[in-house]
């Protein structure tokens, strides 16, 4: 994986410089971060960006995906070592998941926040959360990780008012899928997960089709928060979850 950064010249052209690599056995997927929804991957701040990743292998005794951090300066042009922060997903699995990467955020006094990323149900896998120990830097240590409740996918992770921190996920099924949210304030501990989004097909159905939503989290000037989600499903998993009638019904919906 490969980090540019654009330089902006006096005429207001870009200058693309050649990428600089961050990490060796970084999980692509089907592209970058594609279906593994809409989390920011990197920070910036007084010179630094902190870019967080899943490791494409396992760490030897500690299952699940491999997730890490790593520091580019943006005054030297290099990338500092790599930090192993966790693995989160399925605890029993030999394989890394492609579904699992991380969602990183910064607050006010400028430490660092992340989520390592888990992937549905299985094994009481769960996200799992840390904290920087020291504002701006990825290598002075980190809080101990934090199981938050299992079941969901997909993390959207940011920084409100308040230093008030935002996680979206997406739940399994229950028995359809759902976006859900809860908070953490400054200093204080994780909400319970309220709902945020249901799909219509909760009232008619009793299984949903599949949808990822591919959440988007975002907080402007003012301090609101913005939500952008998309809920287009997946027909060939609503084929073997419908019958004729209900699946005649669903096409007409959309």
């Amino acid at each position: 994986m490969k980090l540019f950064v654009p330089v902006k010249n006096p005429n207001g052209t870009l200058t693309i410089n050649a990428g600089v690599r961050v990490g060796e056995f970084s999980i692509i997927g089907n592209g970058f971060n594609a279906g593994k929804g809409a989390s920011n991957l990197l920070v910036s701040q007084n010179g630094k960006t902190h870019v967080v990743f899943s490791g494409r292998y396992q760490e030897p005794g500690d299952a699940g995906t491999p997730q890490y951090i790593a520091t580019y300066d943006h005054a030297t042009g290099t990338v500092g070592p790599v930090v192993y922060l966790g693995s989160a997903g399925d605890p029993l699995s030999s394989e890394t998941d492609a579904h699992n990467w991380p969602a990183i955020t910064l607050d006010s006094q400028g430490y660092i926040h992340v989520i390592l990323a888990a992937h549905g149900l299985a094994n009481n896998q769960c996200f799992r959360y840390t904290r920087s120990l020291v504002p701006n830097s990825s290598t002075a240590g980190w809080t101990a990780l934090e199981n938050l409740l299992k079941g969901l996918t997909y993390p959207s992770f940011l920084c409100g008012p308040n230093d008030t921190l935002h996680l979206i996920g997406r739940n399994h099924w229950e028995p359809e899928m759902r976006l859900k949210h809860q908070t953490n304030p400054a200093s204080g501990a994780w909400s319970a997960r309220k709902d945020l989004v249901i799909p219509w097909d909760a009232k008619v159905y009793s299984r949903a089709p599949y949808v990822h939503y591919a959440a988007k989290f975002n907080v402007d000037q003012l301090g609101r928060l913005f939500l952008v989600y998309y809920n287009k499903r997946n027909l060939n998993i609503g084929l073997a979850v419908f019958n004729p009638l209900q699946y005649d019904a669903f096409l007409a919906k959309y």
